[in-house]
């Protein structure tokens, strides 16, 4: 890949990731005081309702992983950046009980690409990794599914280590049958290698 389309998908990922904690920082600025401005809530009922934007942000960062690894990371990283949109616009025009409800979506919708945007981003840096979609197209169970292989190269005293992942499988049984399949193939590159 082009340094320039590297510096290019880097700079969106970092504004992406300005954009969420600035969103994300503004909400714990400043959300227990919209609460009591607005709903004329004590200061611990408006810090509970605060408690829960940042449980849903902590469980948005949690499961976002495994949504990305099923669904895939642009569509998560999309997803966290537009999804909130519409939760947020309604967030002013709601009452207390809908407040709490959209707060609690928000946190865990925009938290949910952290590890995506990560992972996004390490697959930009040349040299260090390739990936690739795998599918196959005369089996049944793999219609809908577009898995990902990764494999990832890091200097290991004095030799290379390869690190091979194979995420978004149809189900346990395939991942079972490809996990087998990668190490016979990794253990025959590793006798090639040697000899």
């Amino acid at each position: 890949m082009p340094q320039a389309h590297v510096r290019r998908g880097i700079t969106v990922l970092l504004a992406l990731i300005f954009s969420k904690y600035f969103y994300l920082a503004s909400m714990v600025g400043y959300f227990t005081f919209y609460l009591i401005s607005r709903f004329h809530i004590s200061v611990r009922s408006s810090q509970l309702h605060l408690f829960v934007f940042l449980g849903a942000a902590a469980a948005g960062t949690f499961f976002g992983g495994p949504i990305g690894d099923r669904i895939g990371p642009r569509y998560v990283i999309w997803g966290s950046i537009l999804g909130v949109l519409p939760f947020t616009l309604l967030l002013p025009h709601a009452n207390l009980f809908w407040t709490g409800i959209l707060s609690a979506i928000i946190g865990f919708v925009i938290a949910s690409a952290f590890s995506a945007i990560v992972v996004y981003a390490q697959e930009l840096i040349p040299g260090k990794r390739v990936v690739f979609t795998w599918k196959w197209d005369d089996d049944e169970a793999w219609e809908n599914y577009d898995s990902v292989v990764s494999v990832d190269f890091s200097d290991r005293d004095g030799g290379t280590e390869l690190r091979l992942t194979h995420v978004q499988l149809p189900s346990e049984a395939s991942r079972d049958r490809h996990n087998e399949g990668w190490n016979s193939v990794i253990d025959r590159l590793e006798k090639f290698v040697n000899e």
